[in-house]
């Protein structure tokens, strides 16, 4: 009987030992098969993953205004993207499947997961991609690239009625297949001294010099604290907190108004609004215009910072900040933004990218969805700032942006930097009483924003009110 029983229980362990090896079997097969079977069939280092992309016909990338960017071709080795915008659109694009767009667009490029279709699927024996549309302007983008060719820095142009993005040029660009004809043309595109890969339209960190005026303004004017026609006294430089702020006139301005301090482009004046706001109350406003914000685009884009003004240097790291000096840092999309948030009477626009997305046979899948991310300051404010920044352009230091019959308003800004002449800052927007457009331009070590920013604004500017004006 002993024997017996012994051997009952080691038949019992043995069949337990059984069952759960074949629990565990099922559920790391489960786990790979259901739960990661999406990840892994997407990830295109699996070359099950890059064999079954070359049999799938891939969508394209098309502009808003019907411009094809990125589509597929079929090679002797399956599909493969072409790059018909070439060196226009690289940033927007990329250059291979973990780049640009295609990265971040992958399952729909492809007609993968969500995006994918049962009933092509099912007809032509693979999934088939989707047709993105951008809200990009090719006309304006175009103009951009072409003006931008012999610079370093960025375009950007937004809608502020819906916060679409019409322009997105980040300058030196290259050209997608180029830098992988071979290891060696890779090798210099990647270690060329101006770094053509990083897009400097999102991910550029640039000091916004006389730019952040317009910010200050806004809030100043919302808050109270000033009128557009106060009156102040710039002597050239004034003393805060021990620092020495000096204005871009050694003599200074003398006495002028406010919406003169901003078309002249005064920083002891505006040194001494920031000062008089806070530095509690200007980093509130900071935060309600979302400036230093990483806005959740289809491509990545970095955040600004700025001083925390809480310590002993609170007062003068305000003060700094006010005019766009000091350790505030930002990219051209956020200043973009703050422009057109003062262009859409002080509600802050959310960038978009992406204007649909429809499926092989033409099913609508997501579209654009204007959205707003509340009030940075009162429409009245924004309205006063609006009639400053006309005078700006048209008596002031961003006269280069005027356009015959529109009235426009901008603001030029020249940043200093560490590393040689200021960058050139221009941004702008119109028409002034309704805009539609809005236009920011950044040249690292430029010089003067008005004479080499604004410009290539004025340009890119007229090219959207045209764009518009014939659709």
């Amino acid at each position: 009987m002993h024997d017996v029983e012994q051997l009952r229980i080691n038949v019992t362990r043995l069949c337990r030992g059984l069952l759960m090896g074949f629990l565990a079997l099922s559920v790391w097969l489960a786990y790979w098969h259901v739960v990661r079977a999406p990840e892994l069939r997407a990830d295109t280092q699996n070359p099950r993953t890059r064999d079954r992309l070359k049999v799938i016909e891939p969508g394209k990338l098309m502009t808003h205004d019907g411009v094809t960017i990125l589509t597929g071709e079929r090679g002797e080795e399956g599909w493969y993207f072409e790059y018909p915008g070439h060196e226009t659109y690289c940033h927007l694009t990329g250059y291979n499947l973990k780049t640009g767009l295609q990265a971040t667009l992958h399952d729909a490029l492809y007609g993968l997961g969500k995006y994918e279709d049962p009933i092509v699927a099912l007809l032509r024996g693979q999934p088939q991609g989707c047709q993105i549309t951008l809200t990009i302007d090719a006309k304006a983008q175009e103009v951009a690239h072409r003006l931008m060719q012999d610079k370093v820095g960025a375009v950007v142009a937004m809608d502020p009625r819906d916060g679409s993005i019409r322009t997105l040029v980040s300058s030196p660009g290259y050209d997608p297949p180029r830098v992988l004809e071979s290891p060696d043309d890779f090798m210099i595109f990647q270690n060329h001294p101006d770094k053509p890969e990083l897009n400097r339209a999102l991910l550029g960190q640039y000091a916004p010099g006389s730019v952040l005026k317009i910010l200050t303004a806004a809030a100043a004017l919302d808050m109270g604290v000033v009128k557009p026609d106060d009156k102040f006294t710039c002597a050239g430089k004034a003393t805060i907190s021990g620092s020495e702020i000096r204005c871009r006139l050694p003599k200074g301005h003398g006495r002028i108004s406010f919406t003169w301090a901003l078309a002249d482009s005064c920083n002891v004046i505006f040194a001494e609004v920031g000062r008089g706001m806070g530095p509690a109350k200007f980093r509130e406003y900071v935060s309600r215009f979302h400036l230093l914000d990483a806005p959740a685009l289809s491509l990545p884009a970095r955040g600004g910072r700025m001083a925390n003004m809480a310590g002993p240097k609170a007062e003068v790291e305000c003060a700094e900040a006010a005019f766009g000096q000091g350790a505030t840092l930002t990219s051209p999309l956020a200043i973009a933004r703050m422009t057109a948030t003062i262009a859409a009477g002080g509600a802050v626009p959310v960038p978009k990218l992406l204007e649909q997305v429809k499926s092989a046979r033409g099913r609508l899948l997501a579209r654009l969805k204007p959205e707003a991310e509340g009030q940075a300051v009162s429409a009245a404010a924004a309205k006063a700032v609006t009639k400053m920044m006309v005078e700006t352009v048209n008596r002031g230091t961003a006269g280069e942006a005027a356009i015959r019959g529109v009235a426009v308003a901008g603001k030029t800004g020249s940043a200093e930097n560490p590393t040689g002449l200021p960058h050139a800052w221009f941004t702008c927007f119109a028409p002034a009483d309704n805009p539609t457009a809005v236009v920011t331009v950044v040249v690292e070590n430029g010089g003067a924003g008005g004479e080499v920013a604004g410009p290539i604004a004025r340009q890119v500017l007229e090219a959207l009110l045209r764009e518009q004006e014939e659709r």
